[in-house]
């Protein structure tokens, strides 16, 4: 069985669009022959016009959006609907992926679920808001599930559902949301914490970090990256068939998949910008 590959996407911000474009490049290019069809979730279908019959867009509007908020206005919990609902459109296994996410070698899905990697107990964590967390869940019951030590955090830009498994993972994880929601638990990570969750209560749960990178701290690396890629397959007039070649021929080792900078410099760049604000001189009409 094929896998179907699912990214949630909305908003103006390009950067979001080209990184996802960028990520189903990866898997065109790496895995063509494991996936089935590409779900792009999105509001902004016209970025996605390139990759032809490649691509299916679902088309959501703010309405939408909204409603899958909930009652509780949580705006992850979209997240979990936007998969919910692509599940219900065919019968394969499903592949959530954020789109900073590149697949860098063979699509290695065996059995049970998987999600990016596993961070850890909540309680050993050691960040203000896990912290709070886990004295919010320990030990209570939510949607029928007492949440224990053994219930890790993991990482969420990347989630594969199991065809057998994902009605029971998707039912689980909007109800586990919608609780937490309920008990006014810090909301910050109750998304990523009710999949990871949902996963282990069904499914064996493992790491995808093996075979996908997720590149979120060092985006801006990246995007420098993909806008030079994107800019010379536009300026060359590439084919989508030349742009998946081209892909192939990227080093992807050439690019730091993560990068911690030091509060310190963070605090030192901020004090020059106010200190030495830049000049702008702009075109007059």
């Amino acid at each position: 069985m094929k896998t179907d590959l699912v990214y949630l996407v909305f908003g103006k911000n390009l950067k979001n669009h080209y990184q996802c474009a960028f990520s189903c490049l990866s898997f065109l290019a790496k895995a063509s022959e494991d996936i089935g069809k590409v779900y792009i979730v999105t509001d902004n279908s016209q970025f996605y016009s390139f990759f032809g019959e490649r691509i299916c867009v679902v088309d959501v509007d703010e309405k939408t959006l909204l409603e899958w908020q909930g009652a509780y206005s949580f705006f992850w919990r979209v997240k979990i609907k936007a998969l919910a609902h692509v599940a219900q459109l065919g019968g394969q296994n499903l592949l959530y992926l954020d789109s900073d996410t590149i697949l860098y070698s063979a699509l290695q899905l065996n059995e049970g679920a998987y999600m990016h990697q596993m961070e850890g107990q909540l309680k050993f964590l050691r960040s203000k808001t896990t912290d709070i967390m886990w004295s919010q869940v320990r030990g209570k019951t939510f949607a029928g599930i007492t949440i224990k030590e053994q219930h890790t955090m993991w990482n969420a830009g990347v989630i594969y559902l199991p065809n057998d498994k994902k009605e029971q993972i998707l039912n689980a994880a909007i109800a586990l949301c919608d609780a937490m929601c309920a008990e006014k638990v810090t909301p910050r990570l109750i998304e990523q914490y009710a999949f990871s969750v949902a996963c282990m209560e069904h499914a064996k749960l493992n790491e995808a970090k093996h075979f996908i990178a997720h590149y979120w701290s060092s985006k801006e690396i990246w995007n420098a990256e993909i806008t030079a890629f994107f800019t010379r397959a536009f300026l060359g007039n590439y084919t989508l068939a030349e742009t998946i070649q081209a892909f192939k021929d990227f080093d992807l080792t050439k690019v730091p998949v993560h990068s911690k900078i030091k509060n310190t410099n963070i605090r030192l760049k901020r004090q020059v910008d106010k200190f030495f604000p830049p000049n702008f001189e702009f075109i007059k009409k």
